[in-house]
């Protein structure tokens, strides 16, 4: 449960705001999405490796790798004159980690 209140406290609003505040984002924040997209890309390889080793749902770490890491590194890097369309799937990425998370939350706390 720890994670998913980090995902819906921390990380989806700060995407959302990026989202939507687009070319009025602070620079050093475009800098820090593009290292958060790289460490996402590792942190990702690695759990990929175990979770195909030991046989379990790797599913999340396919959308990781292949989706959230390079539309992060790709705004980050492009900073401000980053496409739309980039700034747009972010949107889509965020509300869909927003709602991913706070189910789990709500069926934890449910199971309690």
């Amino acid at each position: 449960m720890n994670i998913a209140l980090l995902y819906v406290l921390i990380i989806a609003p700060l995407l959302l705001y990026i989202g939507i505040a687009r070319e009025q984002v602070p620079d050093p924040i475009f800098k820090s999405i593009a290292l958060f997209g790289i460490g996402n890309l590792l942190i990702n390889s690695y759990w990929l490796y175990f979770n195909i080793t030991d046989g379990k749902p790797a599913w999340m770490n396919y959308i990781n790798l292949f989706l959230v890491s390079p539309l992060l590194i790709v705004i980050g890097l492009n900073g401000k004159y980053s496409n739309n369309k980039y700034y747009e799937m972010l949107l889509m990425i965020a509300f869909a980690m927003f709602g991913y998370h706070l189910l789990s939350i709500i069926r934890e706390i449910i199971s309690r």
